[in-house]
């Protein structure tokens, strides 16, 4: 067995501590109600004043502080190797935000159907990692690849035509960091979608 935050184990130091507090309390209290009452009256001022059940809670409580102390360093028991086989590609999306694709020769505009089609396809490939680069004088990535869809489809609503400080359809730069964001030996499996006017 091992842990993966081995370093939090010096919690444990805080079970006895935290016992000896309590402890300390205790006598505290008991203290101060023995100088304005008789012993004999303690099962009416304490009514829950046992010794036994204040040695019980006092373990109970190191005891948990313990506990918490292992649980927040992570036990590992062995290894297990597995295989998992790739259901899904990964996917750049590079869309051109220039302001000719707020033409709107297509209803209600260019940038809207493309923005669509991007929508279309992440419902159809729920498995696949995707990103996002925008595209205009310039490619600034949206989004990593992820599987997180949502993030891609939140990103996209705030793509606005000429939002980027370079205008122009220029695909080169942001080409060259879509590619960047597709990790080593994933050949076989790599798809980039350009979405231009240009």
């Amino acid at each position: 067995m091992d842990f993966a935050a081995p370093y939090l184990l010096w919690l444990l130091a805080a079970a006895p501590a935290i016992a000896l507090c309590s402890v300390l309390l205790w006598r505290r209290q008991l203290a101060r109600t023995a100088a304005w009452s008789a012993r004999g009256l303690w099962d009416r001022v304490l009514p829950g004043h046992r010794p036994r059940r204040l040695t019980t809670s006092t373990l109970a409580l190191a005891l948990a502080v313990a506990g918490l102390a292992v649980a927040l360093a992570r036990p590992r028991w062995g290894s297990v190797q597995q295989t998992v086989e790739r259901t899904g590609v990964e996917i750049v999306f590079v869309l051109d935000t220039s302001l000719s694709m707020a033409t709107k020769d297509v209803v209600p505009s260019r940038l809207w159907v493309a923005q669509s089609l991007v929508r279309r396809l992440i419902e159809r490939l729920p498995h696949a990692r995707m990103a996002l680069v925008e595209a205009e004088g310039e490619g600034v990535v949206m989004a990593p690849l992820t599987v997180d869809s949502a993030v891609i489809e939140l990103l996209l609503d705030t793509v606005a035509a000429g939002s980027l400080p370079t205008p122009g359809t220029e695909l080169t730069p942001a080409l060259v960091r879509a590619i960047k964001l597709f990790p080593e030996g994933s050949e076989g499996h790599r798809v980039m979608i350009v979405l231009s006017d240009g």
